[in-house]
């Protein structure tokens, strides 16, 4: 069923619409060092300024548990949206101030403010429906905008979206559009390029992967576990041991592409580039070689979609960047229609200044990844997306 839009509300003037975002950005010395998030936002707060609603953004930045920590406090975020938006943007606690709650009550068409970090309260991340029935007493309407929390059975994605009028925001509905071409009914070939640490928080999005997609490329650490698998050697590189029996069947599927060879981390702090299985008993593999980047450079080529999550090796450090920063250019300058996701990916795309070249990058990582696996989204369940 497709989301419901801001234009199904039909928003009277100075109606409050609770604007759930995904602000939990990354700050540096109490500033925003990170906008992306923020900026992809403004689409919605624009389109619910024209119709002339009181906008309050609701969000969490970081894990406070229930706790008031000040370094998790919206200030920043606030002050952030006050200057993009060349108009104050208040920061209000009204569940704990009533002259907060008074200010609210009273904003005006157009109008925008900001509630103090929802995670300050341990109703948020339980889901509890009175956290949620008192923010609803705040607001006439609600939009979620946030699709890096869908994935979150939290109070301000699940239950708040059953107890008002609610919407998808435009940013969401770009983000459920732009996922929906690689699962339903996609152009092929179909090539995903999956890496990351783990192999475990990445295996259910693997396997359907593999059922979905023509070509399956994989890096990162996570690939160690998998060669381990089909007997390769693999030095001192970390390995998930417990996955490698269930992993025996994965390992043979023809679709899966993994490494041909790796740079590795040597005793002696050099690197060496070795076939795979040859890696030196104390040697770590931290990317993959330039054989594997040609073949699956091949491998994007051919295809007409490419979906990408997660670095290729451990690209933060100069010397094993050649593997991801290499195939961000390759997708970057392949015909395909693209799609990237993850916090990692994203840092590496804007690092080489590539951002214009996707067809599209997704604002979540841990949603993208459940979204894609076949799982359903608390935040999109809410708003009726499931149902037929």
């Amino acid at each position: 069923m497709p989301l419901p839009t801001i234009a199904d509300l039909k928003l009277q003037r100075g109606q409050r619409v609770l604007l759930r975002l995904d602000v939990n950005v990354p700050l540096v010395k109490g500033c925003v060092a990170n906008a992306y998030r923020l900026e992809r936002s403004l689409f919605t707060i624009k389109a619910l300024r024209k119709k002339k609603a009181a906008i309050i953004i609701i969000g969490h930045l970081g894990q406070p548990s229930g706790k008031r920590l000040a370094v998790a406090s919206l200030k920043p975020i606030a002050a952030w949206f006050s200057h993009k938006l060349g108009r104050s943007v208040p920061l209000y606690d009204p569940l704990t101030k009533p002259k907060d709650f008074d200010l609210i009550q009273d904003m005006k068409p157009g109008s925008v403010a900001m509630l103090e970090n929802l995670r300050f309260y341990p109703g948020e991340e339980s889901n509890d429906v009175n956290f949620a029935s008192a923010l609803a007493c705040l607001g006439d309407a609600y939009v979620n905008d946030a699709f890096g929390v869908c994935h979150r059975a939290n109070a301000s994605v699940d239950r708040l979206a059953c107890l008002l009028p609610a919407a998808a925001g435009v940013l969401l509905h770009n983000e459920v559009k732009a996922l929906e071409k690689v699962t339903v009914n996609p152009q092929r070939p179909l090539v995903a390029v999956v890496g990351g640490a783990k192999l475990s928080s990445k295996l259910p999005l693997l396997k359907q992967l593999l059922t979905h997609c023509d070509r399956v490329l994989v890096g990162g650490a996570m690939a160690n576990t998998l060669l381990a698998a089909m007997g390769h050697a693999v030095g001192a590189s970390a390995i998930e041991k417990k996955l490698l029996p269930q992993l025996k069947k994965l390992v043979r599927n023809h679709k899966l592409l993994l490494p041909i060879d790796v740079v590795s981390l040597c005793r002696n702090k050099e690197c060496r580039v070795a076939r795979v299985g040859h890696t030196g008993k104390r040697d770590i593999n931290n990317d993959i070689g330039p054989m594997t980047r040609q073949l699956f450079s091949e491998r994007i080529a051919w295809a007409k979609i490419v979906v990408w999550n997660g670095p290729l090796g451990l690209f933060e450090q100069p010397e094993f960047q050649p593997g991801t920063f290499k195939l961000a250019r390759v997708i970057a300058g392949s015909r395909a229609y693209t799609v990237a996701g993850g916090g990692e990916t994203v840092q590496a795309i804007e690092q080489l200044n590539l951002s214009k070249k996707f067809s599209f990058i997704s604002t979540g990582g841990g949603a993208m990844l459940e979204f894609l696996a076949g799982e359903k989204l608390p935040g999109l369940k809410a708003l009726g997306y499931y149902k037929k």
